[in-house]
């Protein structure tokens, strides 16, 4: 099912967490650590991971990507991956494809990408190849992108996060899935089959992204704003410090 409904985020979120995030403070001021903002980043990913695994299963990539692409197989369809520079990426294999786009098999990208920091998939389709709004051919799911500020996602949002999706008392459906992509946090609504991006099914899904992005926003949670054919750090690959991009299965598919 569709949420094309938007009544599912009229209603101003709650905040059922208590304030953790003296031990960031503190590890920032050397109270805890006097490490780098790297160090501090590193546990941080760190930190999240275990937060979220404590509530929610840890995905494989294929899983992920099998569930978000639901209508193509892993083997013998295609995506559009995006490389970005890794000039400023010091802690990670450096790939020796770089600011391009290739076509592969969802397979081979997982794949290709496990060493690398700098490869990335929107979670769509597109025509002639391109991999622009203009060219959006379906939709597979819509996606919020936390960065947080420039200490990465706050303990009490990602608090805030798993006690809505935990108890979902405030009739916004919880994300299919939460992706631990390094400094942020990509939350991931997958829908059941994928959206033809006609005229008409174009304005409800930015309308839709809009709708959702204004509610988290009233939480102070600092999501970013993209258009729907952003792409996405790939599942499995590595973040820019050199952990792995990890996904967890937080809900079910509309």
């Amino acid at each position: 099912m569709y949420c094309y409904n938007l009544s599912c985020v009229a209603v101003s979120p709650s905040f059922a967490g208590v304030s953790l995030d003296n031990l960031g403070a503190s590890f920032l001021t050397g109270g805890f650590m006097s490490g780098s903002v790297i160090d501090y980043l590193q546990y941080d990913f760190k930190r999240k991971n275990d937060i979220l695994s404590v509530n929610f299963d840890v995905v494989s990539p294929e899983t992920f990507y099998e569930t978000l692409f639901s209508d193509l197989s892993l083997y013998d369809d295609t995506c559009i991956v995006v490389y970005g520079s890794d000039k400023n990426l010091e802690h990670v294999t450096r790939n020796p494809i770089q600011s391009s786009r290739r076509v592969m098999s969802l397979f081979d990208m997982i794949n290709s990408s496990k060493d690398y920091a700098n490869m990335y998939v929107a979670p769509a389709t597109f025509f002639n190849g391109v991999n622009k709004s203009k060219s959006l051919k379906n939709l597979y799911a819509i996606v919020v992108d936390f960065d947080g500020d420039n200490n990465g996602v706050s303990i009490d949002v990602l608090q805030w996060l798993i006690d809505r999706i935990t108890e979902n008392n405030d009739n916004l459906p919880a994300p299919s899935f939460v992706t631990n992509s390094g400094k942020g946090l990509h939350l991931f609504w997958v829908f059941s089959e994928p959206v033809a991006m006609f005229t008409q099914n174009k304005f409800i899904m930015n309308k839709l992204y809009y709708a959702i992005h204004e509610r988290l926003i009233q939480f102070h949670a600092l999501p970013q704003r993209h258009h729907l054919a952003q792409s996405y750090r790939i599942v499995g690959s590595k973040t820019k410090l050199g952990d792995v991009t990890t996904a967890f299965r937080t809900g079910e598919v509309y």
